[in-house]
Formats: C-alpha cells, structure tokens, sequence
C-alpha cells in the first residue's frame, strides 16, 4: 500500500476540482494518453500529482470554452492554449463560420453564373 500513498484517489481528485468522476473517466479516455493514472492490484486509479495539474489545467480550458478536440490537440504537442477571454474566442469561431458561409455563397453564386453562358 505504501506505493500508492502519495497518490490521489478518483474521490479525492473528483472532490479537489469538483469534476465528477465519471468526467475524469471521460477525459481519460478522450483525451489518450493526457492522464493516465496508475493501477493499484484491484485496479483502482491512482493519480500522481502530474495528472493532478493536468486534470486542472483541462477543467480550466474546458471552463473557458475550449473544446476536447482543441485541448487534446494543444496539450498533446506540449503548446499552450491562448489565456484568451471566452467572449473573444466566440468572436473568433463565429467569424470563422461566418467566413465559411460567406465562401459557399460567393461559390454557388459563381458557379450558377458560369452555368448561365
């Protein structure tokens, strides 16, 4: 047991960030490879404190609208993610879909004038 005593249980790190632990659970297995826990012999999770900040850092970019897929992406490579206000990265996704819309426009627009000659 003495291996496992500096270890965090799935309870206390559900407690210490107030996540519940069936998102930690999630975030495992989403997030490949990002927290990985130790296994006591019964196979209860064990998180050391790596994981601890890792399961924090992932809650406070969850916190500011950072989906999984940008935060497995970012973490993964060791970058950080923009400390970015929430208001002004959904300024960014709308101008992006805004853009998109406006792309597919101007090309059905292009296209039906081509098919008119």
């Amino acid at each position: 047991m003495e291996e496992y005593e500096h270890l965090l249980s799935i309870q206390q790190i559900s407690r210490k960030f107030d996540i519940p632990k069936s998102t930690i659970r999630f975030w495992e297995k989403e997030l490949n490879g990002l927290i990985v826990p130790n296994r006591t012999s019964g196979g209860q999770r064990r998180y050391t404190v790596e994981n601890a900040a890792m399961i924090g850092r992932i809650k406070d970019l969850r916190e500011k609208g950072f989906c999984l897929a940008e935060i497995k992406r970012n973490l993964a490579f060791n970058e950080t993610l923009p400390s970015r206000p929430l208001e002004l990265e959904n300024i960014d996704r709308l101008a992006d879909r805004l853009s998109e819309v406006i792309k597919n426009e101007v090309y059905q627009f292009l296209k039906i004038k081509t098919k008119g000659k």
